[in-house]
Parts: C-alpha cells; structure tokens; sequence
C-alpha cells in the first residue's frame, strides 16, 4: 500500500515522515519480527542445549510484540522467564536452593537417567515403590539403586559451561528480522 509522503527538504525529515505515517505497520513488522526471532531461539535452544521438543526452556521463550513507548519508538521483546536461561548463555556455577546437595542423574544408569530413556530426573520424581529402593553410599556422595548402580550423584555445586545459545539464536534470526522492516519499509513507500 503506497502512502502520499511529500518530500521535506531533509532525508531525515523524509524518514521521520514515513516512521510516523506507517506506525501501524511498524507495529505488524515488530510483532512478525519478534516472532521470527523467538523461532529462532528456539532452535537454537533445542540444539545447542540436546534437550529436544520436551526441554522447558525451549518451550518457555515468549515475545511481547510490539509496544509503542512514550517516545513513540516500538520495542521488540522477546524472552525466557526461567531462573536458568541465562545461566546457559553465560555460564557459572549452581548451588542447591533447598537441600544440602544438588542430585545429578548418572547418565550411564538407564534406569535413572539414560539419553533416550530419562525416567526420573530427580529423586523426587521416582515413584515410591522405587524411592525406597535408593540408599545413600556417603562414601561416595552417590544415591544408589537395589543393583547398586549410582543413580544420582551428590554435589555441593556443579559448574554449567557456557553455551552462548541466545547469541547464537540472535545471529541466526537477524538475516530475518531485517527482512521484514526492509520489505515493511518498501512496502509503506510503494516500491517494488
């Protein structure tokens, strides 16, 4: 749709002419744009972080759209609520918040934990009948199971290394992102 924009002496006046005449496109760019970035995140969150379709964190990335501040600029938010999302990104080290010890799932015991076959993440998750077949080696800070093969290992802290996902999925959405306010801008002037 081609707006009537008459030409100011200025380039910057031309172009705060056209911001001001296509507000409401604007808000439709932003919003798609914020919705290609959080596509993008997403992605980026699955892969680098090898959760797959059920990881929380993937699942928790929302965009506020477009919102219009007093300066009458249009802001693109998008986010992850979660504690942990930006731990991933940088990196640091966690500590437990209620018990004395974080339970990290021994990866190698597929009962547990496996890649492919992660029943119980926690020992809180397992069902009671199980829960009673754990015992605590504290020799070895381990949660046992009744093959006693370690189901849990017992830590104080556990350093999470930095993944950088968010950069990443930022990177990957830009290419995007710009071509939606470029074919917004075109579109509002009338070019082809």
């Amino acid at each position: 749709m081609a707006m009537d924009v008459k030409v100011n002496n200025t380039l910057t006046d031309y172009a705060k002419q056209v911001i001001d005449e296509s507000n409401e496109q604007l808000i439709k760019a932003t919003t798609l744009a914020g919705a290609q970035l959080k596509r993008a995140l997403v992605k980026s969150t699955r892969l680098n972080l090898y959760k797959g379709p059920k990881g929380m964190l993937a699942r928790s990335w929302v965009e506020t759209g477009a919102r219009l501040l007093d300066t009458g600029r249009t802001k693109l938010v998008v986010a992850n609520p979660l504690p942990y999302a930006k731990i991933h990104q940088t990196g640091g080290t966690i500590v437990p918040t209620r018990a004395k010890a974080l339970a990290i799932p021994n990866k190698e015991n597929t009962t547990f934990s496996g890649f492919k076959n992660r029943q119980y993440p926690s020992p809180r998750d397992v069902p009671s009948p199980h829960r009673e077949l754990l015992w605590l080696d504290k020799d070895t800070g381990t949660l046992k199971d009744d093959k006693g093969q370690v189901a849990y290992f017992l830590r104080r802290s556990s350093k999470i290394p930095a993944t950088n996902y968010m950069t990443e999925g930022v990177d990957n959405a830009v290419p995007e992102v710009l071509k939606v306010y470029e074919d917004m801008l075109k579109d509002s002037m009338g070019a082809k």
